[in-house]
């Protein structure tokens, strides 16, 4: 209500109220955590829902691009105030991410602020192919590396022995091709008693 004050006194005018308008939710994204070489747990930390309840929160992900909220993948995690994440899985070793926790409520969606994580580098993944052309004393053994790990490969060939589990300790034949998939013959091997 309004009020004037004169030389008699002080008056006030009808009482009338209103009630204020929410606004979007306060959000701030959390840093990553528990970074592998393809995974990493992400977040963010929703401090009020500011008038209306949260009816969707979570992340914005995307590899080599700043800006995940225009270009990157939507990770929805749930609703509600408070702490959230996620652990994010088949990501690519040895590269980096960005990545916004997001909020919306009734009177829209809100951003965090934009953070980042490079994943670890891991040792090659590979799949050894069944022996074909068996003789007496050999066979050809064919080899796919189906992930580098992020890294240059320095070194590849197959190794073998009698043994199961064969290491680098055991016999080596090199391979001196530039190709990720290639076959190696085995020579001189013992007849099987």
């Amino acid at each position: 209500r309004g009020y004037a004050i004169n030389s008699v006194g002080i008056a006030y005018g009808n009482e009338i109220n209103f009630t204020t308008l929410g606004t979007r939710p306060s959000i701030s994204t959390t840093y990553a955590s528990n970074i592998t070489g393809n995974s990493a747990i992400i977040g963010g930390n929703i401090s009020s829902i500011n008038g209306s309840s949260v009816t969707d929160r979570g992340i914005y992900l995307s590899m080599n691009n700043a800006d995940p909220y225009n270009y990157g993948s939507k990770i929805s995690i749930g609703t509600g105030e408070g702490l959230f994440s996620k652990e994010v899985s088949n990501l690519n070793p040895n590269s980096k991410y960005y990545f916004v926790a997001y909020a919306t409520n009734s009177y829209g969606t809100n951003l965090g602020s934009t953070l980042s994580f490079t994943t670890t580098s891991i040792t090659a993944t590979l799949t050894t192919g069944t022996p074909s052309s068996i003789t007496s004393s050999g066979a050809s053994i064919s080899v796919n590396i189906t992930s580098t790990g992020g890294e240059a490969i320095l070194e590849k060939g197959i190794v073998y022995g009698k043994t199961s589990s064969p290491t680098l300790s055991d016999s080596i034949v090199q391979s001196s091709s530039s190709s990720n998939s290639y076959s190696l013959n085995l020579s001189g091997l013992y007849f099987a008693t």
